[in-house]
């Protein structure tokens, strides 16, 4: 039985320990998830409770922990999977 484990954009299986960088556009995943609900960067960030300089920066490099993550998905009410989804 083959197990692959999808986290953040990697992908590991067992026989494989090496993980492969999958693409995953996180900073697309965002402006379109904020452009559906009309929000821009400061009302996210003043309703996430974080620094408008947070969103700046996931909207530019797209770097982001699993926990913000998270929290963004949440946040507009979707699983993680379909939030990714939305960058493709």
């Amino acid at each position: 039985m083959l197990l692959i484990f999808v986290f953040l954009g990697y992908i590991l299986s067992p026989q494989n320990k090496q993980p492969e960088r999958l693409k995953v556009d996180i900073k697309r995943s965002l402006r379109m998830a904020m452009a559906d609900r009309d929000i821009n960067s400061k009302q996210l960030a003043d309703d996430l409770g974080v620094g408008p300089s947070q969103v700046s920066k996931w909207l530019n490099t797209g770097s982001i922990t699993a926990t913000g993550l998270q929290k963004i998905a949440d946040y507009f009410g979707i699983p993680v999977s379909e939030f990714i989804k939305l960058g493709e």
